[in-house]
């Protein structure tokens, strides 16, 4: 079993119950000095391929986090019926995309100043994410349903 090393990582397979694992051993970019590495384990075997999956799975767990607590608060609702459930989910998924792509146009960086994180050793990032930019933008224009779909309609007619 050799470890294969890149740059900045390691991956090394072992076998458990006639299944072969990898683990990939990634430094940690936030130079937490309480988490130096980041460990991931998959039953792929391209170290490539793990690192990108779990970058997606990160993304997701993101979009979830705001739907849940961190932005649209949808736990706090408290339906009862499946169909409510699902329409208010897929409009605050809407919602959500719509935060995305908002924050991220010249409408929603007009009045802020772009600021930026600087680290030492990395790429800078933004200090505001694109979605609380477009969701301040949404939360500034909509007070009703009947004004979202009004936002929506103007959104999809400047779209061609």
């Amino acid at each position: 079993m050799k470890a294969k090393k890149t740059k900045k990582s390691v991956i090394k397979q072992f076998q458990m119950k006639d299944n072969t694992y990898s683990v990939v051993i990634v430094k940690n970019d936030k130079d937490d000095p309480l988490e130096p590495l980041m460990y991931f384990i998959s039953t792929l075997q391209d170290k490539t391929q793990i690192l990108d999956g779990y970058r997606i799975r990160w993304q997701i767990k993101i979009c979830f986090k705001h739907l849940k607590t961190n932005g649209f608060h949808l736990e706090d609702l408290n339906f009862s019926k499946d169909s409510k459930i699902c329409l208010m989910v897929a409009l605050v998924v809407m919602a959500y995309v719509l935060s995305i792509q908002l924050g991220g146009t010249p409408q929603g960086l007009e009045n802020k100043v772009e600021k930026k994180k600087i680290y030492r050793n990395k790429p800078s990032r933004l200090a505001i994410s694109y979605f609380r930019q477009g969701l301040s933008i949404i939360k500034a224009k909509i007070w009703s349903l009947r004004m979202f779909i009004s936002v929506l309609n103007d959104i999809f007619q400047n779209a061609d």
